[in-house]
């Protein structure tokens, strides 16, 4: 498997805020697939923002509130799909599959006072379609897009780090999409066509507590 990349890469600082943004192109060729063999090209366009920002803090005595956010999009197309009627491999263009177009980062962080912060981070991640292997791709089912949120309340004295985390604050049901071939299907009523998920549950939310010494 070989592949080629071109990236163009721009900075530019402006006092408290941090602006980047970078395009590339990258191309596969022999794709290395699932059967453990060559086959293809694949084509990656893709384009990134991040941006980073410090600001004063309303609580007083305490440190600067700083933020970051990004943004990917991207797109990648294969030059073969699976006939799913036929259960081979074709030439032709199509999406990949498994990689949403949209993506973006969000995160806040407040001290509020020398020992004590707040931190929360989402992200999002947009509708996308299934690898062209996938048996639910045959289907016309995509995986829709989602938005999650972790909180951290974090304490630091000396030598003791304690922090408090909540992930998924918000309790989404999402999926991603299974691994491999996601093989199984979602067809009840027989046995599944293959090993692996064709799509996996996430975790819910959940709660976790560090300390460190």
């Amino acid at each position: 498997e070989k592949v080629r990349n071109i990236e163009f890469v721009a900075l530019h600082q402006l006092k408290r805020l941090f602006h980047e943004v970078s395009i590339y192109y990258a191309q596969y060729t022999d794709v290395i697939k699932e059967e453990a063999e060559n086959a293809g090209e694949r084509d990656i366009y893709g384009l990134e923002y991040r941006a980073k920002m410090s600001f004063p803090n309303f609580i007083p005595n305490a440190t600067d509130i700083t933020a970051d956010f990004n943004y990917t999009f991207t797109d990648v197309t294969s030059s073969v799909h699976y006939n799913h009627d036929l259960a081979t491999w074709e030439d032709g263009d199509t999406e990949l599959g498994d990689i949403a177009p949209h993506k973006f980062n969000l995160g806040i962080n407040i001290p509020l006072n020398k020992q004590w912060h707040v931190n929360l981070r989402g992200n999002f991640v947009g509708e996308r379609e299934l690898y062209t292997r996938n048996p639910l791709r045959a289907q016309n089912e995509t995986l829709d897009d989602y938005f999650t949120l972790d909180g951290v309340l974090g304490y630091q004295q000396d030598f003791v780090d304690v922090t408090l985390k909540v992930n998924n604050l918000l309790d989404e049901a999402y999926f991603h999409p299974g691994a491999e071939v996601a093989s199984s299907g979602d067809d009840f009523s027989q046995r599944s066509q293959g090993y692996h998920n064709s799509i996996v549950p996430q975790p819910g939310r959940s709660f976790w507590l560090n300390v460190g010494i």
